[in-house]
């Protein structure tokens, strides 16, 4: 992978990296589900009898009535417990494939993989399988946005926002999702210079308020740095500042172990330390950086083989 670090300029708040997945077909062969959509089950208190019959069949296929049976209400019990965990499963199972789409530097799959999450979300409809979805179509839109593809990062802006919505009002820690509407909005700067100071002034107000919900969150801390780093010089960059937040959000990652496993977005965050490091002009800082970043995770290879080799040569490490 061609690693690019933004030019840091008045159009883009954060550093863009594209990857793929390697190709896999993880949903399609997990179940099959026993009933189709024309059985139009509908589970509300009126209708709960009838549809405990739906998902009741003799071997010949034929419907029966179950008459509130309770066989047939541990079918559904089961049936939907099966749905809850096999989110839990693939959530997992996506998490890992982006983390090592990361490191690895691969991204031509990375379209299909959301394309499988968005298939197993409209069977679930998982607040977590749509929240990790969400990051998925961060990254992209990013990688979008740096490939120049405009149109591409502008769809899945609808995307995003569109779970965002979702998720606003029924995912449990509503600060990520604040965070993340302010990314999208500095995502709009990039996309849309002539009203930078609007959607500039709108992601720092979604990051406040993710801050407020949770002032020890580190993606809170992560995004808010992204702001100083990256922010037009409209709004005047700072990126000393930058660095002291991104160093809050790595000790406040670094402070529960279960926060690093699978989790790119916590060695990006060391990156964009490094660059602000740079853009200080304090490259030791930086260089430390890059050490303990491939110490964590030494299969970063986009890292290892470009990044940091260019670096070195340039600043005589």
């Amino acid at each position: 992978m061609r690693a690019v670090f933004s030019n840091i300029s008045s159009n883009m708040f954060w550093f863009q990296w594209g990857c793929r997945i390697e190709n896999t077909s993880v949903f399609s062969s997990f179940f099959k589900i026993s009933f189709t959509k024309s059985d139009n089950l509908d589970l509300d208190s009126k209708n709960i009898d009838t549809s405990f019959s739906m998902l009741c069949r003799k071997p010949d296929n034929s419907i029966f009535l179950a008459q509130k049976s309770s066989c047939c209400s541990q079918r559904v019990i089961f049936f939907f417990l099966l749905l809850f965990l096999s989110a839990q499963i693939y959530s997992q199972g996506f998490n890992e494939q982006i983390y090592n789409a990361y490191i690895s530097g691969n991204m031509e799959q990375w379209k299909e993989v959301m394309n499988e999450m968005q298939s197993t979300i409209d069977l679930v409809k998982s607040e977590d399988l749509t929240y990790d979805l969400v990051i998925a179509q961060y990254g992209y839109i990013g990688f979008k946005i740096n490939a120049g593809e405009k149109d591409e990062a502008k769809k899945y802006i609808r995307f995003i926002e569109d779970n965002l919505d979702f998720l606003e009002n029924t995912y449990p820690d509503p600060a990520k999702i604040h965070a993340i509407r302010g990314a999208v909005q500095g995502y709009k700067v990039g996309l849309n210079a002539y009203k930078a100071l609007f959607f500039g002034r709108k992601a720092f107000t979604e990051n406040n308020v993710a801050m407020e919900l949770s002032p020890d969150d580190p993606q809170v801390w992560m995004e808010k740095g992204n702001i100083e780093l990256f922010k037009p010089e409209i709004f005047n960059p700072d990126s000393r500042e930058a660095a002291k937040i991104y160093s809050k959000s790595i000790r406040l990652y670094e402070a529960d172990r279960a926060n690093l496993k699978y989790n790119w977005l916590y060695l990006n965050t060391l990156i964009n330390l490094a660059t602000a490091h740079i853009t200080s002009g304090d490259y030791a800082a930086a260089n430390l950086v890059y050490e303990k970043l491939l110490k964590h995770e030494p299969a970063l290879k986009w890292v290892k083989d470009e990044v940091y080799p260019a670096f070195k040569r340039k600043h005589g490490f």
